[in-house]
């Protein structure tokens, strides 16, 4: 029996204007990459840190998750990539 690789859920190129927070602290504006089932990925101006929970608003949308940071990673001068794993599903497979 093979073992499986790779992603388990489809990812889907969709750019949304997202805001991260901790409980009690101001929110900071980001915008998607990518969002699948399961989690999203988001480009920021402010480090995370892995393992946070934090909450995930999208902006004009009456959708508020909760998310877990997987990783962050820089990817250019002051802009880091956010790996979140939501709490809930956001797409319908």
């Amino acid at each position: 029996m093979s073992t499986p690789t790779g992603r388990s859920a489809k990812r889907m190129p969709v750019e949304l204007a997202v805001e991260l927070s901790h409980v009690g602290k101001t929110p900071v504006k980001g915008k998607s990459s990518y969002v699948s089932s399961h989690g999203l990925r988001v480009v920021t101006g402010s480090v995370w840190q892995p393992g946070a929970r934090v909450r995930v608003s999208f902006a004009g949308e009456q959708i508020d998750e909760r998310a877990r940071v997987v990783y962050c990673q820089p990817i250019g001068s002051k802009k880091f990539a956010v790996g979140l794993k939501l709490s809930g599903k956001v797409l319908q497979s």
